[in-house]
């Protein structure tokens, strides 16, 4: 099986080369593109977290706030509330 991360970095060095890698890195860079924008991680930034618990309690399936009194992801759901969240936050800490 050819690894597509190869693919991607190759660099055609005749024509017949390009003609035959070139549809296949535009293809595989869609499906990378894609599969990151199906797949966001949600992140809390322990440096920009202020600790105030917005968070958790727009979306307490997705928070928990720490022994360090920070916020943190306990679960990747994606929903209406975790993007809520991501927009409430006051220290601008978490992330998609």
């Amino acid at each position: 099986m050819i690894n597509p991360l190869i693919i991607l970095k190759q660099t055609p060095k005749t024509f017949k080369e390009q003609e035959q890698i070139l549809p296949l890195k535009i293809f595989l860079q869609k499906v990378f593109k894609h599969l990151s924008l199906k797949f966001k991680m949600v992140k809390v930034d322990k440096e920009k977290c202020i600790g105030c618990g917005l968070c958790v309690s727009i979306s307490p399936d997705a928070f928990e706030m720490g022994e360090d009194g920070k916020a943190k992801v306990i679960s990747q759901k994606d929903s209406p509330e975790v993007k809520e969240a991501v927009e409430s936050c006051p220290g601008e800490a978490i992330t998609l």
